[in-house]
């Protein structure tokens, strides 16, 4: 009885915790490759690469909370 509620739960979050690994990266890859075209282009700047990377951390902290929440 329980121990299939507890491992169904598990498997849920499991889940959920890889699709917020593989998002989490697609968020950080997207981002790092913008800003790797931006700077050879000569668009963007040092503060911006900080500030666009600080922004991502925060979006995938944010996207990693998610899932305090997952039942």
């Amino acid at each position: 009885g329980a121990h299939v509620l507890r491992r169904a739960c598990a498997y849920r979050l499991g889940r959920a915790t890889v699709h917020n690994i593989k998002m989490s990266l697609a968020i950080s890859v997207v981002v790092e490759v913008g800003f790797v075209i931006a700077a050879v282009a000569g668009v963007a700047t040092l503060w911006m690469a900080v500030l666009a990377d600080t922004g991502a951390s925060i979006i995938v902290i944010a996207n990693a909370l998610r899932l305090l929440r997952a039942d």
